[in-house]
């Protein structure tokens, strides 16, 4: 996936590789903080529990103007870059497929001239 993203504040994110339980990765996005994150999230009904784990972390730039980005999801590599930069790049297999989304939590996350290529 393709596209440029604009975040002033809050938090917000990208969601991808998800299933009908909330369990999926998300890019989330901290810019009062300057940081993002890649999280790999699943849900365990048995448990009534969901968890979380912080795969990587990275410093970015300013989310406030239009910034280009990358999501690379292909077979279990997963690469993401922001304004150039590459952020992630790890390897999972924990899913290797599923939807794709955004949130965004007290703030206005914008998306736009996104390219989905599969």
């Amino acid at each position: 996936m393709n596209g440029k993203l604009k975040l002033s504040t809050g938090e917000a994110g990208l969601f991808f590789r998800g299933d009908d339980q909330a369990g999926g990765y998300f890019i989330r996005f901290r810019p009062a903080e300057y940081r993002a994150a890649l999280i790999r999230h699943t849900n365990h009904p048995e448990q009534d529990r969901f968890c979380y784990q912080v795969m990587q972390e990275s410093p970015c730039s300013a989310l406030d103007r239009w910034v280009p980005f990358q999501l690379r999801s292909i077979g279990a590599e997963i690469e993401f870059s922001l304004d150039g930069h590459i952020l992630f790049s790890t390897v999972s297999s924990t899913r290797l497929s599923g939807r794709i989304g955004c949130y965004a939590i007290c703030g206005e996350f914008l998306l736009s001239d996104l390219e989905l290529i599969s």
